[in-house]
């Protein structure tokens, strides 16, 4: 299970949030009304908070995999190494 996240639109939370809409909220900041809202829903909705929630991990899951992290980077780094080793003969 996950927890819904609302998030402040400045923060890198919003720039994850913006792309993947369904895994939280994004607010303006002095928005306490929208803030009130957003958190009203989730406590009176069970369903919304748990799909919110659910979204919102898969996600992290996915963006903050290491081994998927660490297979993106070997192939920056044999990219590299590649137009280096081109770059010299």
């Amino acid at each position: 299970m996950g927890i819904p996240v609302i998030a402040a639109n400045e923060s890198g939370a919003a720039e994850i949030i913006r792309s993947h809409p369904n895994s939280g909220y994004i607010l303006e900041r002095s928005t306490p009304d929208v803030l009130a809202e957003k958190l009203r829903r989730l406590i009176a909705d069970s369903t919304l908070r748990a799909q919110v929630g659910l979204e919102g991990r898969r996600v992290c899951e996915q963006i903050f995999d290491s081994r998927h992290n660490a297979a993106l980077l070997r192939e920056v780094c044999d990219s590299v190494l590649i137009r280096m080793s081109n770059s010299v003969t």
